[in-house]
């Protein structure tokens, strides 16, 4: 998927009731910020985003009718190159990998469950490759 965006948007799948899962997601930062894949979500004011807010940090935010980043982590991100992203939710436990390696680690229970999917949060592009979900 491409994405193009001069405001926050998102795209979710699976099922609106799924509580403890892995979402990896290969993504392409193009241009501008906010290239994040999603966690948990229901609908477009709830859930978990994780990705590359701004330039040389990965982020984990949690948006409750506005977003909120949780935590982040010093990560020197590329435009043009390809990073795979795998989010996880496994009860209160959120983390975050980039190419295999966990950079971010935190707990909140806030949503217990919801979909998944891509966002992009302010202006910019993006391309998502093929979405690989496993439930626990």
């Amino acid at each position: 998927m491409h994405a193009i965006s001069i405001e926050d948007c998102a795209s979710y799948a699976g099922n609106y009731f799924s509580k403890n899962y892995t979402v990896t997601i290969p993504v392409r930062p193009l241009n501008g910020g906010g290239h994040m894949i999603c966690l948990r979500c229901s609908g477009t004011q709830r859930g978990y985003h994780a990705g590359f807010l701004e330039p040389g940090y990965l982020s984990l935010c949690k948006n409750h009718f506005g977003f909120e980043t949780i935590k982040k982590a010093p990560f020197s991100w590329e435009l043009g190159r390809t990073y795979t992203l795998t989010f996880s939710g496994n009860g209160a436990e959120l983390a975050v990998s980039v190419d295999g390696r966990v950079l971010l680690k935190t707990e909140d229970s806030a949503y217990a469950y919801g979909m998944f999917g891509c966002s992009r949060l302010g202006m910019g592009r993006t391309w998502y490759g093929n979405m690989h979900v496993q439930e626990r």
